[in-house]
């Protein structure tokens, strides 16, 4: 129908657009941005600089003061390109997340942030991000929040990441719009911001329907943790693969997603009301309520996810 009544012309195969490479594996798809991030490289002259393993530094938190780094233009034009280089490199976005924030008053630690991402992509210039087909049309997502991660402003980062079947499918990290006053908001709050995207892919899907749990995941094992926050090596590595990031000549992907659920990590017990605020906001009929060890807690409950 399209032939008939446009003129078209059959280019084969996706292989290239837009500085996206596209290469068809025997699991599915690769994309990858290899020849965009080399010329972001050679635009900073790091293209013969040392690797590192991580893209910041671990714990750390940029602020405002320091002395200032003169060239605005170099600054901003690095940044931009990072920007869109996470399209394929969601390993990245917390690290140029967080340089984003300080366009309008940059300092020399700021740069030296961005030189570090520059090293971390000059060791892994290959990795991209992997599609393979699956049988699932199950939703998981992974939401958590970092209190008072920003020390100029005392407001919290959000981050999630987001899978429908083996794929990874959206991911974030943001700062919240507004101060919380404690880290059970903070989560909270990531946990709504979650919620509105699983909400938004649904109406996408329009059939998918099913229940909507919150389970407990441990800190070592929680994927939001690398979009909230700078992690040291063995996590950092750890967690890498399973935002289906590999290296284009080692493709290795694991499989095998939950349900249609929010996975949050609670870190205080006083979540009760909360919880209730969320259950009435999204119309949820609570089945089961469980209370963890220490600080933790686990809360189970299904709903017909209401579209």
């Amino acid at each position: 129908m399209t032939t008939s009544e446009f003129s078209t012309k059959d280019l084969g195969s996706l292989n290239y657009f837009l500085g996206l490479e596209a290469h068809r594996t025997s699991s599915g798809l690769f994309l990858s941005q290899t020849k965009y991030a080399l010329e972001i490289l050679q635009r900073a002259h790091l293209v013969d600089s040392k690797p590192v393993c991580t893209p910041m530094v671990v714990a750390q938190h940029l602020s405002t003061t320091g002395p200032d780094f003169d060239d605005l233009h170099l600054f901003r034009s690095l940044v931009g390109a990072l920007q869109y280089l996470t399209i394929t490199r969601p390993d990245i976005t917390h690290a140029v997340s967080v340089v984003s924030q300080f366009m309008h008053k940059l300092s020399i630690s700021h740069f030296l942030a961005v030189k570090r991402i520059l090293r971390y992509i000059k060791g892994t210039l290959r990795f991209g991000l992997s599609f393979t087909p699956s049988s699932s049309q199950e939703l998981l997502a992974y939401s958590d929040a970092d209190w008072a991660g920003c020390p100029d402003t005392r407001r919290s980062i959000s981050g999630y990441a987001i899978y429908f079947g083996d794929t990874l499918v959206s991911w974030s990290s943001k700062k919240q719009p507004i101060v919380s006053r404690s880290s059970c908001e903070s989560e909270y709050r990531a946990l709504a911001i979650t919620a509105f995207e699983v909400k938004w892919l649904q109406h996408l899907l329009q059939d998918l329907r099913g229940e909507l749990k919150i389970q407990y995941v441990p800190t070592h094992l929680h994927l939001a943790d690398i979009f909230t926050k700078s992690l040291g090596r063995p996590t950092f590595i750890f967690l890498r693969p399973e935002l289906r990031v590999h290296d284009f000549d080692t493709l290795g992907l694991p499989g095998g997603r939950g349900m249609v659920c929010i996975i949050l990590v609670f870190d205080v017990l006083n979540i009760y009301g909360w919880f209730l605020m969320f259950c009435c906001m999204f119309e949820i009929s609570i089945s089961g309520i469980s209370g963890g060890g220490g600080v933790n807690m686990v809360m189970l409950f299904e709903t017909e996810i209401i579209i």
